[in-house]
């Protein structure tokens, strides 16, 4: 009897191929987070990026964009949109997809917030509700199918620049109010 289970048997006859799949995994995650990072190009040729706006490459995971004018006495951004939990796991995997968002780190000026763009004619793209957390505005990404995977960028990119450009074009209709808060 062999002490082995059949998953592990399969495993251990495929023993170089887990290793080299392994080794490839560091460079998939390599070129999800650089493909994260070379958004900030197609966002600063958006009309809206003129209006003094930053890109933060928070992490390998997570990006995001303010307005310059949005930071408050502590030095942070009152209100950001952004995507978090990019990762192979999640665009790929059985784990939830990754997430775009419109967050605010003002508990008071979130309600505020939240409550303008319920009364505004157009609507902040995804799911408005600041009852629970910092995120205003929460809408999950597609994820990616195996027989999608060739077309990875095209599938990401546009809904990513989509999201970021329609909230900061409704966002910024409320620049006086989030600049009124921080001063």
């Amino acid at each position: 009897m062999n002490p082995l289970s059949e998953e592990s048997l399969l495993l251990a006859k495929n023993w170089e191929t887990y290793q080299s799949l392994q080794q490839t995994e560091h460079q998939l995650r390599t070129e999800i987070a650089a493909f994260l990072a070379a958004l900030e190009a197609d966002l600063t040729k958006q009309k809206w990026w003129k209006n003094d706006w930053s890109f933060v490459a928070y992490d390998p995971t997570e990006i995001y964009i303010s307005n310059q004018n949005w930071v408050s006495q502590y030095e942070e951004y009152v209100v950001s949109i952004g995507v978090e939990g990019f990762t192979a796991e999640r665009i790929f995997g059985m784990e939830s997809a990754p997430q775009l968002y419109v967050r605010s780190s003002d508990y008071q000026l979130g309600e505020i917030l939240t409550e303008k763009l319920q009364e505004a004619s157009q609507k902040l793209p995804g799911e408005l509700d600041y009852s629970a957390s910092r995120y205003l505005v929460v809408q999950p990404l597609s994820k990616v199918l195996p027989e999608e995977v060739e077309k990875f960028d095209k599938l990401l990119r546009s809904p990513i620049v989509k999201f970021f450009s329609d909230s900061a074009n409704i966002l910024w209709k409320f620049n006086d109010l989030i600049e009124n808060a921080v001063s």
